[in-house]
């Protein structure tokens, strides 16, 4: 979730923070925060654990400006 200091390409920079790691992102939801015109929560999937060590690098690097939350975490299984 992020919706801390807006600005243009805030977004493009989350998702840098990602990218650089190698991190493949399956799902991106935006939602208005009801509390003020064109505020947004976004809602990042990815593929990895906060136990991974690029996950939890780029979760840290992003909290530094914005407000994250993590609503889950589950380690991928392989059939």
């Amino acid at each position: 979730m992020l919706d801390d200091d807006d600005h243009p390409g805030l977004l493009s920079e989350v998702l840098q923070s990602f990218a650089s790691r190698q991190i493949n992102l399956t799902n991106i939801i935006s939602c208005p925060t009801r509390k003020q015109f064109g505020k947004y929560h976004f809602f990042i999937e990815l593929e990895g654990s906060k136990s991974d060590v690029s996950v939890a690098e780029a979760l840290k690097e992003i909290s530094q400006t914005n407000k994250v939350k993590v609503l889950g975490s589950y380690k991928s299984v392989k059939i």
